[in-house]
């Protein structure tokens, strides 16, 4: 076999792969935007979710600040799987949410004074956020 042949046979393949890789990219992130437009069909109700937070004591500051907060499996209809305080609020994870490969989270937050630069640390990572409700959000992480 020539070279020229084989050359065009590793370019073939080569494009294959990063067209499969580009198709598998646009889905994933097409799959993410409906899952996350889809993550709460219609459960949060405010009025449950703040008789919560008024239990809780007012969110502190801090960058590094990710202290857990003991929640009920149920607020209102909503499953949560657990919450934490952060600066300047608290973020709620939306209990049995599948995610691709375990990779995302989404929930919601409660942030009164708007959410802050120093959320995404480490253990949560890139949030994105949506006004839901006044002081409420919903809010997506990738990591």
């Amino acid at each position: 076999m020539s070279v020229a042949r084989r050359l065009i046979y590793v370019g073939m393949v080569l494009g294959l792969l990063a067209g499969a890789i580009i198709g598998l990219g646009v889905l994933y992130l097409a799959r993410e935007r409906t899952r996350e437009a889809q993550a709460f069909p219609g459960c949060f109700r405010r009025d449950t979710f703040d008789a919560f937070v008024q239990g809780l004591p007012a969110p502190r500051d801090g960058d590094d600040l990710f202290d857990p907060v003991t929640v009920p499996d149920l607020i209102g209809a909503c499953k949560v799987g657990s919450a934490y305080a952060v600066d300047g609020g608290y973020i709620f994870y939306a209990g049995e949410y599948e995610t691709l490969l375990g990779f995302d989270d989404v929930g919601w937050g409660y942030f009164p004074g708007g959410f802050g630069t120093g959320l995404g640390n480490g253990a949560w990572e890139g949030p994105r956020f949506r006004v839901l409700d006044g002081p409420w959000y919903t809010w997506s992480a990738s990591w």
